[in-house]
């Protein structure tokens, strides 16, 4: 009698228990307690299984088993069945699937690695409002992208980027309080301003140099224009970052260093859906290897950094991105973690993205020979010289270089996928249509780039429409967002149509382009990954000497 009362209490409280811890985290973000939940678990698991000792209750391990089974089964329930049903975005049409999971969008990630081409099937299938996750609604309107991105947006960034809105021990990038984020973007718009583009120019000239230099000796032969994209953005990032060279365009070799970066973005492009796990990786000894790995050479870099600055006599006068930083008082006030954070930050989005854009721009002007011709034309009349003719004041003169790049970023953009934010609690008003408050939104920047209501022939290579040549080919120009917007803008935006400007302006002037032989460019359009930015695979071009 008492063990089946004692049967009874425990499934009563099983039951109720799985629903009320349900009840419990609903209003709140979960994504960052997975240590504290799980101990917590497990604190109870014991506990129970304790008393059940005391009180001499026949195989305590089996029933205490059976009960914890009891919860964890009622609460999957209760999950499931409020997501189905009763969620604040239950009548927005998506998979079953998505609804219910976010392993769901993990399956799109690795299904191919191309993430933000299923996001388009989606669309493709459920129209401009797709629920993407649980809580989750993506959104293919221009109408989205002043709404949740603008400068006056109440949204603000989801738990994807990695922790809570009052902590400051992340990177800029990771800052998703507002007042936060503010003061701490004004040092790097200080690093990035139009007098700090100036003095950066000669750097990004004689690395380029190296790069023309370093193809002309190829004589033509095949290289992987994907990696020298990488060394030419990576080492200038190294010399703008932090006043080095990583040396990769001098060896024509990745840095070790880089290597881990590249291997740890794959990790994050599936752990990217899933936030609450990132965190459990510190848990497991281990895990993340490279991720960890990159991240203490960027605090080494760092502290080297920091040592300079203090050993040397420092004039007052910055002359790279972490000398803006650590000379910064408000940058100065925050955790080591935040500095060091930064410090990845520079080397990532100063870095992965540009050489995504200048691959990318090699392979579209290849396979659009006709346009690679025409720039190669207008350059020829502006630089009669050639490339020891080239000056970079003058390529304002040739607007066709920045429809190139331009529209390289319209069809290629660097971050494909949607930037996700957080509604307010009152929510948002799209086009007619309300999201409800505390949803993750997202625009998908790949689709909206390519959506026929934006663009005339919005699959075709046409640096034109950018052009006073066919303007009308761009139906509504604020579609247009590689860069994203509002407070949240690439700060090194003029950074990178500098060095995007400058390598395909004399990369047209010293060279011709093909594809190596068995090479169709093919592979790019399949292997291309989505890794938040994007990761290119190998791609065979012969940079051939026009003199």
């Amino acid at each position: 009698m008492i063990v089946d009362t004692t049967t009874f209490l425990l499934g009563f409280g099983a039951i109720f228990s799985g629903l009320a811890f349900h009840q419990a985290i609903l209003p709140h973000e979960i994504d960052f307690r997975l240590k504290s939940l799980s101990l917590g678990y497990l604190a109870s698991f014991l506990s129970l299984f304790y008393l059940l000792i005391r009180l001499s209750i026949p195989s305590p391990l089996l029933l205490t088993s059976l009960t914890f089974l009891l919860v964890n089964f009622t609460l999957t329930l209760s999950i499931l069945t409020h997501r189905l049903f009763f969620h604040r975005l239950h009548n927005f049409p998506g998979p079953f699937l998505a609804k219910v999971t976010k392993w769901y969008s993990v399956y799109l990630s690795v299904k191919n690695y191309q993430h933000y081409k299923e996001v388009e099937k989606l669309h493709q299938r459920y129209g401009d409002f797709v629920r993407t996750g649980p809580r989750e609604i993506s959104i293919r309107k221009v109408e989205a992208l002043l709404e949740i991105y603008g400068a006056k947006s109440g949204c603000w960034k989801a738990t994807n980027y990695g922790m809570n809105s009052d902590d400051p021990k992340g990177s800029l990038h990771l800052s998703r309080g507002k007042t936060l984020h503010t003061h701490r973007r004004k040092a790097w718009d200080r690093a990035f301003s139009i007098s700090a583009l100036s003095s950066y120019s000669s750097s990004v000239s004689s690395l380029t140099s190296l790069l023309i230099s370093q193809l002309r000796s190829q004589n033509g032969a095949a290289v992987d224009a994907t990696a020298w994209s990488n060394y030419f953005s990576f080492d200038i990032m190294g010399i703008i970052g932090f006043g080095k060279s990583w040396g990769m365009l001098e060896t024509g070799e990745y840095h070790d260093a880089i290597k881990k970066l590249h291997e740890s973005m794959f990790i994050l492009a599936v752990l990217w859906q899933t936030p609450w796990v990132i965190r459990g990786l510190d848990m497991i000894p281990g895990a993340a290897r490279a991720m960890k790995g990159f991240r203490g050479w960027c605090k080494e870099q760092m502290e080297e950094k920091q040592k300079a600055l203090k050993d040397e006599k420092f004039d007052g006068k910055p002359r790279n991105v972490m000398e803006w930083l650590l000379t910064d008082e408000f940058t100065m006030s925050l955790p080591t973690e935040a500095i060091n954070d930064d410090s990845r930050l520079v080397i990532i989005a100063g870095s992965d993205t540009i050489s995504a854009a200048l691959a990318h721009a090699i392979y579209l002007m290849i396979k659009n020979p006709g346009v690679y011709m025409k720039l190669q034309r207008l350059l020829d009349k502006e630089f009669p010289g050639g490339d020891a003719d080239f000056d970079y004041t003058l390529l304002s003169d040739v607007p066709f270089l920045d429809g190139i790049i331009n529209e390289t970023l319209r069809l290629k953009p660097s971050v494909p996928g949607g930037l996700t934010r957080i509604t307010p609690k009152e929510g948002i008003t799209i086009d007619g249509t309300h999201i409800p408050g505390d949803v993750i939104v997202s625009v998908p920047i790949h689709s909206i780039h390519r959506d026929p209501r934006y663009f005339s022939q919005p699959l075709e290579f046409i640096p034109e429409r950018w052009t006073s040549e066919s303007p009308e080919l761009v139906k509504d120009k604020r579609a247009f967002v590689p860069f994203s917007m509002g407070s949240q803008v690439c700060v090194a935006k003029g950074l990178a149509m500098m060095e995007l400007r400058m390598a395909l302006a004399r990369i047209a002037l010293a060279f011709d382009l093909e594809f190596e032989d068995g090479e169709t460019g093919r592979r790019i359009e399949e292997e291309v990954r989505d890794t938040f930015t994007l990761t290119m695979p190998r791609m065979g071009v012969r940079f051939l000497p026009r003199d």
